[in-house]
């Protein structure tokens, strides 16, 4: 067994996000909120554990698929191959991103990444994992032509780094760079709901298919973020599934197989037009956690991370049950932490809970992570949350 290395690179983001937020006080830019932000991060922290297992499944399909019905025989030692599967990758990618915003099922999967109205690096976390296997369907080819899971997963992650590098205001036009790569400028056109930047710039790490298939659009004026339609949540679980609720619902209320085709399978825009219901524009108030509340999520992000950082890198040392329960709590974990940016009875609560039942699994496995460990990370927290319903109480009174 080995550990991974790739997951080192989740400390690298981190303070790449550090550095960017540091200028964005330094220079009274406005590009980053806290509970956006913790909302991109927990989002992220879903994803990427989920991947665990998503990664898994993909890693044994492509195999299958390449050693049953696979064209050709392609050496991962190849310089060539590598550069044309890098190639081919990023081509099905913006054929699958185009129809991620052009076909209303596969929209509802990518429509979270969309959904942050500012635009710095954390956005680059806000993923469902729904998007990766409607995509995996795709990269399929990828492995009847010949490809094996290895090499198809490891072009994967290296596409997923660049296209996090893009997520920033921070870089402007590259020059000669702009003219066959996705750039920075290049992605917050992608980025903008301004009429002349909706589905425009596809690509994910070139630019040369948008230019070649008529959907690039230059950025010319400054991008507005975020969705046409917003949506006002700090749950993850409506972030990934609130066009698909949608969906259901309309499918309820029409009679013709016509209009259940267009609903699905037609496009956002005509659905948003003729099948979507009217908002409740009646919502509750919207409480901004205190400072002491704030500095309790940050520490939790923090913890969150660290954990899964340990789970990634020492995956195959980690037994099977306790890989699920640790998957399952930091599921349940950033649903929590991120739902505390609002906070409520009911969401103290929850947070609560889910303290207790992270002390009750550490404390199982306490020969494992450490004594001190188990201590110091999940039951001083409870006493914690106990103090903040007694420092809160008069948001609810």
């Amino acid at each position: 067994m080995n550990i991974h290395l790739l997951p080192l690179f989740i400390p690298v983001m981190f303070l790449v996000v550090g550095i960017e937020w540091l200028h964005d006080k330094a220079h009274g830019h406005q590009h980053f909120k806290f509970e956006s932000s913790i909302m991109n991060i927990c989002c992220g922290l879903i994803e990427r554990i989920m991947d665990v297992y998503l990664f898994i499944g993909l890693f044994l399909w492509f195999n299958y698929l390449q050693t049953h019905l696979g064209i050709f025989d392609i050496s991962p030692t190849s310089p060539v191959a590598w550069l044309v599967l890098m190639i081919a990758l990023d081509f099905l990618i913006y054929w699958y991103h185009r129809g991620g915003h052009t076909i209303n099922l596969l929209w509802g999967a990518h429509v979270t990444h969309h959904q942050c109205e500012e635009f710095n690096l954390t956005v680059a976390f806000r993923n469902s994992v729904f998007p990766y296997m409607f995509r995996g369907i795709v990269l399929s080819l990828l492995a009847v032509a010949g490809y094996g899971g290895e090499m198809i997963i490891l072009a994967l992650t290296i596409n997923g780094i660049w296209q996090f590098g893009i997520h920033t205001t921070k870089i402007n036009k590259l020059g000669i760079l702009e003219k066959f790569m996705a750039t920075p400028s290049f992605h917050r056109v992608h980025h903008g709901s301004n009429d002349i930047y909706l589905d425009k710039n596809f690509g994910g790490m070139f630019s040369v298919w948008d230019r070649l298939f008529g959907t690039f659009q230059a950025e010319t004026e400054a991008p507005v973020y975020g969705l046409k339609n917003p949506i006002k949540t700090n749950n993850p679980l409506y972030a990934y599934t609130h066009v698909w609720q949608d969906m259901w619902k309309a499918s309820l209320r029409v009679r013709r197989l016509k209009d259940l085709i267009k609903i699905w399978f037609g496009t956002p825009t005509e659905f948003y037009n003729q099948y979507k219901l009217p908002e409740n524009t009646s919502t509750a108030p919207k409480i901004r956690p205190s400072n002491s509340l704030i500095y309790y999520i940050i520490w939790q992000i923090v913890t969150l991370n660290v954990l899964l950082f340990f789970t990634l890198v020492f995956e195959e040392f980690i037994p099977p049950v306790f890989r699920i329960q640790t998957t399952v709590l930091l599921v349940l974990s950033s649903i929590s932490v991120c739902m505390l940016t609002n906070p409520s009875k009911s969401i103290f609560r929850l947070e609560l809970f889910r303290l207790i039942l992270m002390a009750l699994v550490a404390l199982f496995y306490y020969a494992t992570i450490g004594i001190a460990c188990t201590l110091i990370l999940y039951t001083l927290p409870i006493a914690v949350i106990w103090l903040l319903l007694i420092w809160e109480k008069v948001i609810f009174e």
